[in-house]
């Protein structure tokens, strides 16, 4: 370990890593706090959204209707679009790491099946990492503190960036990565499809059925279905980008919480061992002199 001076200094230098990490972790959790309380807070909107989907859709479609693209998709998929949701800074564990890996995963996959791609990064350390490899089919760059800063209006801009690329024909196909939170202590990484929007209710119904539901109450239109699924669809993609966006910054302040957590514990590991380390070297070298005085003592006296 070195000497006691040393010693000293290391045990100096884990005391004051350790105040920061707790720090950190403080921070973290306030933050935390105030994140899932935003994503508790538009989960109604977001639920509201998808019922309103559900009971227009529930019908099934008539055989004149046509079903939108952004249900079903095309027919040919040549070029997917991928945005991933990371973290702005470090100190959070394997949380941006893993969404990283799925994203070279998926590139990879679509590479072998001669496909093309585009990324969207939202947060700096993804982007910073896929860069490296991916510069030229990354589009866009969004920092997470434009997201607590403008809100919905960020995720707004990216859902219609996202629309004007699918309708001009640059990409057939767009899906999120992002962290979810449960509670504090864990997140799961969610690959979502995001065009065409999976849905059950896309199946072909039957006039008959639908004008029973009709005159039941259960599904009141105005104006085209058609024009109404468009709208909604088209809300969704940027609603769901926003839903994608705060549980991302949630689970990083999690992450960022545990880390800081198993850092501060360590911190308190080493110290402990490294001052038993310093009492017992300090004993050591107390008795080394005590010995040398008596030896010379004796050595005098004789």
């Amino acid at each position: 370990m070195g000497s006691l001076k040393g010693i000293r200094t290391r045990i100096l230098s884990v005391k004051a890593m350790r105040r920061i990490t707790e720090s950190v972790q403080v921070m973290a959790m306030a933050r935390f706090r105030k994140a899932q309380l935003a994503v508790d807070s538009a989960k109604p909107y977001l639920s509201g959204l998808v019922s309103s989907l559900d009971r227009v859709l529930s019908a099934g479609y008539k055989k004149r209707e046509k079903v939108p693209v952004l249900l079903i998709g095309r027919d040919q998929v040549e070029v997917h679009l991928l945005i991933i949701c990371t973290g702005d800074r470090g100190l959070c564990g394997g949380f941006n790491s893993s969404a990283v890996r799925a994203v070279q995963a998926r590139v990879k996959e679509l590479y072998s099946q001669g496909k093309k791609i585009r990324i969207i990064c939202v947060g700096r350390k993804g982007f910073q990492t896929l860069r490296n490899r991916f510069s030229g089919e990354i589009l866009d760059h969004v920092r997470l503190e434009e997201v607590r800063e403008s809100g919905f209006e960020c995720a707004e801009v990216i859902g219609k960036k996202v629309l004007d690329l699918f309708d001009r024909g640059d990409v057939d196909a767009v899906t999120l990565f992002y962290s979810k939170p449960h509670g504090i202590a864990q997140q799961s990484l969610i690959i979502q499809d995001l065009i065409p929007w999976s849905h059950p209710a896309i199946s072909q119904g039957n006039e008959e059925e639908e004008q029973e539901l009709e005159s039941k109450g259960h599904v009141v239109y105005e104006g085209t279905r058609e024009n109404i699924v468009r709208e909604l669809l088209i809300h969704n993609v940027s609603v769901q980008i926003f839903n994608a966006m705060l549980d991302s910054v949630a689970a990083f302040y999690g992450a960022q919480v545990m880390s800081m957590d198993n850092a501060t514990r360590n911190a308190d590991d080493m110290i402990k061992r490294m001052t038993i380390h310093y009492n017992r070297s300090r004993q050591a070298a107390v008795t080394q002199e005590l010995i040398e005085v008596i030896a010379g003592a004796e050595v005098v006296l004789s």
